[in-house]
């Protein structure tokens, strides 16, 4: 699935790079990819197969070819222009089949020689169902 409803924004004065990008506390869930979209307007959102449908990309216009990784990803500062941002988007593979979910995304990033964590708190709960014999 596609998880494309967060923004990294950075309102500093100094560039920033992603160290780390993990699921909190994930239970039959495993994170396969984790990217950076440029975005002026609106974010990627979700989906429910990844790479997210032709639809959830006309949100982002041309972002989606400039994307990269997220992990090493440098971001430089845009306090000015708060409509300049990133959207981070992760590609997320169900492995399990119950009580399936997550309690946010943890991102580790570091500016010059501080490091620093931010955690959304938006779970994810996934229903699955068993095919009948």
């Amino acid at each position: 699935m596609t998880f494309g409803g967060d923004e990294l924004h950075n309102y500093g004065k100094n560039k920033l790079v992603v160290d780390s990008v993990r699921l909190a506390e994930p239970h039959g869930l495993q994170l396969a990819d984790a990217v950076v979209v440029p975005a002026t307007t609106s974010f990627i959102g979700y989906d429910n197969h990844y790479p997210p449908s032709k639809f959830a990309l006309a949100s982002v216009g041309t972002g989606w070819q400039h994307r990269r990784p997220a992990v090493g990803a440098t971001i430089a500062p845009q306090p000015a222009n708060p409509r300049a941002t990133h959207n981070l988007v992760l590609a997320i593979h169900v492995t399990g089949t119950s009580h399936v979910g997550m309690q946010g995304i943890t991102v580790d990033y570091h500016v010059g020689g501080k490091k620093y964590r931010w955690h959304n708190v938006l779970s994810l709960s996934v229903e699955t169902r068993k095919k009948a014999c």
